[in-house]
């Protein structure tokens, strides 16, 4: 069943969403429609290592569908790596995943700087400084250069 979202519905279900875990899912659906609209598996892979998300192993089935549009043998590799249930090597990112939240909530919410780094900054300190907020806003910048790399629309 597909369920169509309307903007002011996603806003609301944003605004009630604590872990802004709503955020997320729309990151994947936007990466999602470009894989489906048959783009370039290079860009593809480059966004699903940006935005590497362990809720976010690919299935058999999707792994398999890409790895067959793969140009070379590097890249139908790291596609089938995305079924592993093992993951990626190395320290896993943890800016990555605040900055698109903090990118959906700035569009959609019009929440400022100081807001979204008190919700969103992984530190871990007890109260968030100026370091915290540039920081989580360099990360944002970075995304929104790779999506408009790629003309991906989103959000």
């Amino acid at each position: 069943m597909i369920r169509v979202v309307t903007a002011q519905v996603f806003r609301d279900e944003l605004a009630k969403d604590k872990k802004g875990q709503r955020a997320i899912d729309a990151f994947v659906d936007a990466i999602q429609q470009y894989v489906d609209e048959d783009e370039d598996d290079r860009s593809v892979s480059e966004l699903m290592d940006w935005a590497y998300l362990e809720s976010w192993l690919l299935t058999f089935e999707q792994a398999t569908k890409l790895a067959l549009k793969a140009k070379t043998l590097d890249e139908c590799h790291g596609i089938l790596k995305r079924a592993s249930a093992r993951g990626q090597k190395g320290r896993p990112s943890t800016k990555r995943v605040p900055a698109i939240k903090a990118l959906v909530y700035q569009k959609e919410l019009g929440w400022t700087w100081p807001k979204l780094r008190d919700r969103f900054c992984p530190c871990g300190k007890a109260k968030h400084d100026s370091s915290c907020q540039d920081s989580l806003r360099a990360e944002v910048v970075m995304l929104k250069r790779l999506l408009k790399k790629y003309g991906v629309s989103f959000p």
